[in-house]
């Protein structure tokens, strides 16, 4: 999971990702509903004040997962074309198309959406953000 909050104090970084990664780690084997704070941060190894500076609910821990997810794929999603003047599909390498790597890299969390109805929202989100982003970069050349 990456923290796009560079500017962040790197304790608060550590933390916050500690936190994270324990949310989804606990959400591979529990329903959402059925976590406590208690079991986010004992496996997070942080204690409960350390949750509760960052977070006031659960459910803000899990908006910001769901949030830095979405910000990665659309970083993932633009980085073949970020610097090109003109872009041609058919010239990409899969190296280039770091949307695959974007996956990889967050496969516990697409296994948990694809698996469970952990995150409803998520999926749908994620979908609107594929279909929007090509229609927001990519302009088609007018015909001469």
């Amino acid at each position: 999971m990456t923290d796009n909050n560079t500017g962040i104090d790197r304790r608060i970084r550590k933390s916050k990702m500690a936190l994270k990664e324990s949310l989804i780690s606990l959400m591979q084997s529990k329903d959402f509903r059925e976590i406590s704070i208690t079991d986010i941060v004992e496996l997070a190894d942080l204690n409960r004040g350390t949750f509760y500076k960052h977070y006031q609910y659960k459910e803000e821990l899990l908006e910001e997962v769901m949030e830095d997810l979405i910000a990665d794929l659309i970083i993932s999603y633009r980085e073949p074309y970020k610097n090109a003047e003109t872009f041609t599909i058919n010239e990409l390498t899969a190296s280039v198309i770091k949307i695959f790597e974007h996956v990889a890299n967050h496969a516990n969390i697409y296994t948990l959406i694809l698996k469970s109805n952990a995150w409803p929202t998520l999926l749908e989100r994620i979908c609107n953000e594929l279909k929007k982003l090509p229609v927001e970069d990519l302009e088609v050349p007018a015909e001469p």
